[in-house]
């Protein structure tokens, strides 16, 4: 099935340059096949559309569009269907990788997620973590929350050897 596109020499259904034999024989075979099928349309429509019913009949993929009113189907249109198991087949996976292992490979320590040992460890260290910054935060507070050395105790409740009155109860 040789192609030229945009090119004058043919290429293949993948693509690579045919040799000038195999592109005459092509052409040859195209031909016949086009002869074949103006033959066929000279027979009439009530054979051709016969012709479909039958080829969709025998499950051969492929159904003559040729008479559908549509501007992009000319005569000798063609659909190529591949059958509905074939198509569903092809989102079904793999069990095994390219290698032809098992997808699903066994993990090392047999485990998927971490054991009870390993999230208490992690646990204890977020809770070590978070009782240092408590700490750094307690013993920082308490050094910058005092007075100025500046300010001294002149107030006469603050001498040392003053009486000390409680404070009345509350009401």
């Amino acid at each position: 099935m040789a192609e030229k596109e945009g090119s004058s020499r043919s290429r293949d259904e993948s693509g690579r340059f045919v040799s000038n034999e195999q592109a005459e024989s092509e052409e040859q075979g195209r031909d016949e096949r086009d002869a074949a099928a103006a033959e066929t349309e000279a027979t009439g429509a009530d054979q051709q559309s016969g012709a479909r019913e039958g080829e969709r009949g025998n499950d051969s993929g492929v159904e003559d569009i040729s008479d559908t009113t549509a501007p992009s189907i000319g005569p000798g249109s063609v659909v190529k269907r591949e059958p509905v198991e074939a198509r569903l087949a092809r989102h079904e996976q793999s069990n095994v990788d390219a290698m032809g292992h098992d997808k699903r490979r066994q993990v090392v320590g047999k485990t998927y997620g971490p054991t009870l040992a390993r999230q208490l460890v992690l646990y204890g260290i977020f809770l070590v973590i978070v009782a240092a910054i408590a700490f750094g935060v307690k013993v920082a507070v308490d050094h910058f929350d005092q007075p100025p050395k500046h300010f001294s105790a002149q107030a006469p409740w603050a001498q040392k050897g003053a009486k000390q009155i409680p404070p009345k109860p509350l009401q």
